[in-house]
């Protein structure tokens, strides 16, 4: 350690190796983290655009295959032919012939069949020599009164194109005028289109399948499904049409990410995706490997320039150091030779540059007295500009009377009053008097804004109207109780504001804000009394931290901070035993309490 120590070259060398090597051995590892994430997103977020899609292709099929369906059902030469209970042989023909151009262009139709209840011979664009649907279906009356089609699981028949495996939507056809039932209706898809479809989407070492609500597999990409995989998939709470689920799966063969979705417009489907975590392992190692490499030549090359670089930088500080060992102090310094353009020579430069700076500096105070000066002179001309705006305001409400607008004349004079009293030069102090008087100019013009919305009463004694009081106070109270109390659109009576100003004790005033407006909740009230307990706290000396998310939400509000202002012009004029305390109620209005001890 002493090795290190005794050496300004060593010391640097280590701490700045040191400091090189943890960030990139923590860069290295939070960039093999970051990749092997953004690998297993990108092969979980293709496989849910995968998955989509295959939705979105059965959403096509279902959706044609209904549009066929009630497009049969109520097609004049069907009804035509289901009406009738013997048919010759061009009928038969004809319809065989309109079932089989109807389902010639569509691949994924395996068949459609329209079976007569009135003795008509069956119809269908292929020739049934077996099928089991009608045995698997409910071919009660009451139950296609309450299912009016229903969609068959996976079965087998026998056609003159040979086996084929389908699922069927089934529905009956009635009479379009008197609604009796004609015949049944049955549309098969083919499981092998739909399973040649989910080949071609499925992505590498993926499983992609579709199954109903009783866990049968309607179509998949591969014959080889895991069924221990299979049984754990039955047993997670099925999924509405539309609805999207993700989740992670050890099953014998390893573990799996499964992504589930409801197939849109049949709620008893779903299709998943089986991704094993081996598919993306690979991947992952490789980016170890070149992440290991990577942060492996990093780490030698920062070891060599940290090295170069610091023996650059202590040559020219050692012999700087040298050089000043050999200056009296008492004397004046004299200029230091510049013999590199780095920055210790930039150091030397300062240094002699330091002698002139002080007697530009002093050139500089004098400069910035002057420009203090004319600060002041233009603050005083500042001062003169109100006048300007009250002269003008004052001719607005003549030119109102004479106009014979008392209203906006009124109006103008109450804002006249209340911009003069705000803007009083600076004067902190006023009467009590004056105070509810700007209240009620604030309140007139608020009248003629929103007439007959409220009314405003005022208590206070004779004795105390000459009283000094802090100017604003009372009036942004007013203001918040007007804006968030009695002007939403919640409220279903007339406002009323009650101003009642007293004295207590000897010496001490309060004054009490009153609304009956829509008031607050207990989870407001309480959050505002934290808040300024922690701005009382905070003048008290024992601060409390306030929480940002509160202060967040008091600002969203925009109702606490006339009350804040209030509170902290309060404490530093009248001190920290001033008292502000709020009650509210939902429904029932807000009251605001002020007590201090005033200056009389």
């Amino acid at each position: 350690m002493q090795w290190i120590v005794r050496s300004l070259h060593r010391k640097m060398s280590f701490v700045l190796i040191f400091a090189t090597m943890v960030p990139i051995v923590l860069l290295g590892f939070i960039s093999y983290h970051t990749a092997s994430k953004i690998t297993e997103e990108k092969v979980t977020m293709s496989n849910l655009n995968t998955l989509r899609q295959i939705n979105s292709y059965m959403e096509t099929i279902v959706q044609d295959v209904e549009n066929m369906s009630v497009f049969l059902i109520g097609q004049e030469q069907v009804q035509t032919y289901l009406s009738k209970t013997r048919a010759n042989a061009t009928e038969y023909l004809n319809m065989t012939g309109f079932l089989t151009n109807l389902a010639f262009s569509k691949r994924y139709i395996s068949e459609i069949r329209i079976i007569s209840l009135q003795g008509m011979p069956e119809v269908s664009n292929n020739t049934i020599l077996e099928s089991s649907l009608f045995q698997v279906a409910d071919m009660s009356e009451t139950y296609w009164q309450e299912n009016p089609k229903w969609w068959s699981p996976p079965l087998e028949s026998t056609t003159s194109a040979g086996k084929k495996r389908s699922v069927f939507l089934v529905r009956p056809i009635r009479d379009l005028n008197t609604f009796k039932t004609l015949g049944m209706l049955s549309i098969g898809i083919d499981t092998a289109e739909v399973s040649e479809q989910l080949r071609a989407a499925v992505q590498e070492h993926g499983v992609m399948f579709l199954q109903n609500d009783k866990g049968q597999i309607i179509a998949s990409s591969t014959s080889d499904l895991d069924h221990d995989l299979l049984t754990m998939i039955r047993q997670q709470p099925k999924m509405n049409s539309y609805s999207e689920q993700m989740w992670e799966m050890d099953s014998g063969s390893g573990r799996h990410i499964v992504i589930a979705a409801g197939v849109p417009l049949i709620s008893s489907w779903q299709a998943y995706t089986v991704i094993p975590y081996d598919a993306m392992s690979s991947q992952n190692r490789y980016v170890l490997l070149l992440t290991a490499v990577a942060v492996g030549l990093a780490l030698l090359i920062t070891a060599f320039a940290v090295m170069f670089f610091v023996k650059q930088v202590t040559k020219p500080l050692v012999r700087l150091t040298r050089y000043l060992a050999t200056i009296n102090p008492d004397s004046v310094y004299r200029r230091l030779p510049i013999e590199t353009p780095d920055e210790i020579g930039q150091l030397i430069k300062t240094y002699n540059r330091l002698s002139e700076n002080i007697g530009q500096l002093t050139e500089q105070v004098k400069i910035n007295e002057a420009m203090k000066k004319e600060a002041d002179l233009k603050a005083l001309q500042a001062q003169i500009q109100p006048h300007f705006l009250y002269n003008t305001l004052s001719s607005i409400q003549w030119m109102a009377w004479m106009n014979k607008q008392d209203q906006i004349a009124e109006m103008v004079g109450s804002l006249s009053d209340f911009l003069r009293f705000s803007l009083n030069r600076g004067v902190e102090v006023c009467s009590v008097r004056q105070e509810i008087e700007h209240v009620r100019n604030y309140m007139n013009i608020q009248a003629i804004r929103y007439p007959d919305r409220f009314d405003m009463e005022v208590n206070a004694p004779p004795t105390l109207l000459e009283k000094p009081i802090l100017k604003l106070l009372l009036q942004p109270l007013v203001e918040n109780a007007l804006l968030h109390g009695l002007l939403k659109d919640s409220m279903k009576q007339r406002g009323q504001i009650m101003i009642d100003i007293r004295e207590c004790e000897e010496g001490w005033m309060e004054c009490q804000v009153c609304d009956n407006g829509v008031g607050m909740s207990v989870e407001r009230l309480q959050s505002l009394q934290a808040y300024m307990m922690s701005i009382a706290d905070g003048r008290r000396g024992s601060f409390i931290p306030i929480d940002p998310l509160l202060e967040m939400e008091l600002a969203t509000h925009g109702s606490g901070y006339g009350l804040m202002n209030v509170q902290q012009r309060l404490m530093l004029h009248y001190g920290v035993s001033s008292q502000v305390s709020i009650t509210s109620q939902m429904e029932h209005g807000t009251c605001i309490i002020l007590r201090f001890k005033g200056e009389w």
